[in-house]
């Protein structure tokens, strides 16, 4: 069987894990067009669904997902064709039986990570910010992240981006205090402390804001947390994590995605 790792054509931690699931001896292809992947999806008209999905005619095994990309160009046949694939696989990976990574629902083709939503758990807040251009004033320039409030892109820290016709969030936050967390399959890591393993006491701590990461599908995400007197700031939330943002830990991430990958089969 085959692992399959969905993802644009110019994602390098697609093709990083890719090597390493190979590296360990399974096969894991990274397909970009339908010429190289079957997907069938039946449904009944009392509910009842079937997905297979198949690579160069072997069943596969796991998905990793992690997205399509962009449009191949603007014009209205490649805008078509991008939103009938985008269809094709929403419905395949919301219903295939087998192990997803970051699985596909009704709320989102990729999780749904909306801090708004991730604060009603409870010890998690968020942090003061505001909206618009040019750059907040009342804000100290050397406290504030930049985000692109209409898909959440990280612009820059410490100056206004230059995006014109953008509505853009101004986060403020301590940078002495920040700290990233990493959820890959079941385990959690804290790759900027020695050892990339968060301690009992934050794996404590957390276990309500990962359960409900979990509930929602996000079974690979990176959290950019910022500890509060008696719970966490969410500053920042990616169902995309990047290799840079987690390379003391490469290969134990990699791992934790390849076990899930591979549960439940023989």
């Amino acid at each position: 069987m085959t692992l399959l790792v969905l993802a644009p054509s110019d994602d390098e931690t697609a093709r990083m894990f890719c090597a390493f699931a190979a590296e360990r001896g399974h096969r894991a292809v990274m397909p970009q067009g339908f010429n190289e992947v079957c997907v069938t999806v039946t449904s009944g008209r009392d509910a009842s669904y079937h997905v297979d999905l198949r690579v160069d005619g072997e069943q596969v095994r796991g998905v990793l997902h992690r997205g399509i990309g962009a449009p191949g160009g603007e014009d209205g046949d490649a805008m078509f064709a991008h939103a009938e694939t985008l269809a094709v696989w929403w419905s395949a990976l919301a219903l295939w039986q087998g192990p997803v990574v970051n699985r596909a629902t009704r709320q989102g083709f990729l999780p749904p990570l909306d801090p708004l939503l991730l604060a009603r758990v409870p010890g998690v807040t968020l942090p003061p910010s505001s909206l618009g251009r040019p750059l907040y004033a009342a804000a100290p320039a050397e406290r504030v992240n930049v985000h692109r409030e209409r898909d959440g892109t990280f612009l820059g820290r410490d100056t206004e981006a230059q995006v014109p016709d953008e509505i853009l969030r101004f986060t403020l936050f301590d940078p002495d205090r920040v700290r990233y967390v990493l959820l890959a399959g079941d385990r959690v890591f804290e790759p900027s402390q020695t050892g990339g393993i968060p301690n009992s006491a934050t794996r404590s701590a957390l276990a309500p804001l990962l359960d409900r990461l979990r509930s929602l599908g996000a079974d690979f995400c990176l959290l950019v947390l910022e500890p509060t007197g008696g719970g966490w700031r969410l500053l920042h939330v990616s169902a995309l994590p990047t290799y840079h943002q987690f390379e003391p830990v490469l290969h134990l991430v990699f791992q934790a995605l390849l076990d899930l990958l591979l549960a439940g089969q023989p």
